[in-house]
């Protein structure tokens, strides 16, 4: 079973309590409508088709860390969208420029993520000083419990969503 299957498995019982589904469908439905944005497009992108539930819930949490100040999310300016997955050379060459400390490697075939976000100097996100390190970069589509996950397991994700001319840095700090 995938990690996506077995979070779906374990919402199934939590969707169950009242009142629950009706949380997560309203916010389905503001998803859908473009509330959000830019911040939506930030956690996921999809493929094809719309949100479900355990999207919305995934969502809803990343949403929750960012207004309770657990999660900061900033931009980091590049000037150029992503194109396709096919577009790997291309990406990596718009990627390329961005400005210092900042840089971005592309990985080829399937992975945790489609490659790694670095700055090699102190950045600040609001108050809180970042030292140098690496994230995991998502380019393009993705589902909101990738968004998750990266948050939860690895404490930070760098996005450069579709449409988007900026790479979107997410940073947990609690």
């Amino acid at each position: 079973m995938s990690t996506h299957e077995t979070f779906e498995a374990n919402l199934d019982n939590y969707f169950c309590e009242a009142g629950v589904v009706e949380v997560y469908a309203d916010l389905r439905r503001r998803m859908i409508a473009k509330e959000f944005e830019p911040v939506s497009d930030v956690v996921t992108q999809r493929w094809r088709g719309s949100f479900d539930l355990y999207d919305a819930y995934a969502f809803g949490q990343v949403y929750a860390g960012l207004r309770a100040g657990e999660i900061t999310i900033t931009s980091i300016a590049l000037g150029a969208d992503p194109g396709g997955d096919d577009q790997l050379e291309k990406n990596q060459t718009k990627l390329a420029r961005l400005e210092s400390p900042f840089k971005a490697i592309l990985r080829k075939g399937r992975n945790d993520s489609d490659g790694d976000f670095s700055w090699s100097a102190s950045i600040f996100l609001g108050d809180t000083e970042l030292q140098p390190q690496s994230a995991p970069l998502e380019v393009g589509c993705t589902k909101p419990l990738t968004t998750l996950w990266h948050l939860h397991h690895e404490r930070g994700l760098a996005r450069w969503p579709y449409g988007h001319n900026r790479v979107w840095l997410l940073m947990k700090h609690k």
